[in-house]
């Protein structure tokens, strides 16, 4: 047998020492590999952001309204708010237009259900003076004695049809102990409002101090058809009152169907003024509510006159629209494994829509986190325009994948 040196051994050893060194690194790395492959595997998913592409490609379209050159003017929509005015506008007398808030602000504290008359107001000797006194000034009056008995609500109807003022002033103290604190509650009401060019100085409007413009008299007209007593009355052609008998409107287009009011106004400070409202189909089943202001007109009957050319003009100025059709694309994901997957609108939006505004559209999209199936909602689309506030729920159409075993293991953190 051979005998292997001491210092031969050790020459042997130094050589193989490397690739040991080399094995032992490679296992660690594999080990490092798998190890890092098993975590990575195992950790969650990314969460998936997604990316809105939905636009409404709608054209704003300025509506030619024929304005008069005589007074102040603007037009509006239960809903919309106002939807054009004439410029330059500024407080001026409205005259018995008044009335209508003073009949809302009755029903503010002495409220009544449709269909009901409310409590019996009977006439005194200071009634019969404030009617004197109107009579004196040339206002206009119904003829009342003392004794003579109105319910609350014929006492409303008495204001806002044949535009009393002694019942505006009857009820003013009736309601609030006097005219002067029933203008305190009033213009306290107009701040709370908005109404901020309004202001009320008396309860039947013969005061050249009651005052506002046709852009806060299409917001009122809007505050007070939401009322149904004063959307009931303002809609009668006439009416029949104890001891006095037929009463007549002072506005004498609500013979027309589509008109719904809602009240004139005439005095030598303010001229003709007229606060006016339609009822008008668009499409089979969608109506718009039109509200109008006439202020300053040289008389009631131009101010009258004027009144069915700005609504004929506004109706045209309201279409419906398809907004999003069913299917359309909303938005996608940008899936980090591979491909995108598409947003869509699950259903049809089509919106009565004036042409002069566009809608907002905001995207309720969620994030997602894994594998979904085709048709999972994954939020919602919503638009706002005017009155309208649509929400419709939006899907997938295509189903998310799960990711391989190679990406999943091999991904970077």
């Amino acid at each position: 047998m051979r005998i292997i040196e001491p210092l031969m051994l050790e020459s042997i050893k130094k050589k193989h020492r490397p690739r040991r060194f080399v094995r032992i690194f490679l296992l660690i790395l594999v080990a490092l590999l798998i190890g890092y492959g098993a975590i990575a595997y195992t950790n969650p998913l990314p969460p998936i952001s997604p990316v809105m592409t939905a636009k409404l490609d709608l054209v704003n379209e300025p509506v030619p309204i024929p304005w008069s050159a005589q007074g102040q003017a603007a037009i509006g929509a239960q809903g919309y708010g106002v939807l054009s005015e004439t410029p330059h506008q500024k407080a001026l007398p409205m005259a018995s237009v008044a009335k209508v808030f003073t009949a809302y602000m009755i029903l503010k504290k002495r409220p009544l259900e449709r269909g009901a008359i409310g409590p019996g107001i009977t006439i005194t000797n200071a009634d019969i003076d404030i009617y004197n006194h109107y009579i004196t000034l040339g206002g206009s009056v119904l003829p009342v004695f003392v004794g003579q008995q109105f319910s609350q609500y014929q006492a409303l109807q008495a204001l806002l049809l044949p535009s009393a003022n002694n019942i505006a002033d009857l009820l003013g103290n009736w309601a609030y102990g006097s005219v002067y604190d029933y203008s305190v509650a009033a213009n306290a009401e107009l701040k709370v409002l908005g109404l901020r060019d309004t202001h009320i100085a008396d309860a039947s409007g013969f005061s050249s101090e009651t005052v506002s413009t046709p852009h806060d008299l299409v917001l009122l007209g809007a505050i007070v058809l939401a009322n149904p007593v004063i959307a009931q009355i303002v809609d009668l052609p006439r009416i029949q009152l104890p001891a006095v008998g037929t009463v007549a409107n002072t506005n004498k287009l609500v013979e027309n169907p589509e008109i719904i009011g809602i009240k004139t106004g005439h005095t030598n400070e303010s001229g003709g003024c007229f606060l006016f409202a339609a009822r008008h189909k668009v499409v089979p089943g969608e109506f718009v509510t039109v509200i109008g202001a006439i202020m300053a007109a040289p008389d009631i009957i131009t101010a009258l006159d004027g009144a069915m050319p700005l609504l004929e003009a506004t109706y045209r100025g309201f279409a419906e629209v398809t907004l999003i059709k069913s299917g359309q694309k909303i938005g996608e994901y940008r899936i980090p494994w591979g491909g995108r997957v598409n947003v869509v609108a699950q259903a049809d939006v089509r919106e009565v829509l004036w042409k002069g505004t566009k809608p907002t559209i905001t995207s309720g999209l969620e994030s997602i986190d894994g594998p979904r199936k085709i048709n999972d909602e994954v939020g919602r689309l919503s638009i706002d325009g005017g009155p309208l506030k649509v929400s419709i729920p939006v899907v997938l159409d295509q189903a998310v994948i799960s990711p391989s075993i190679k990406w999943r293991a091999t991904r970077i953190f």
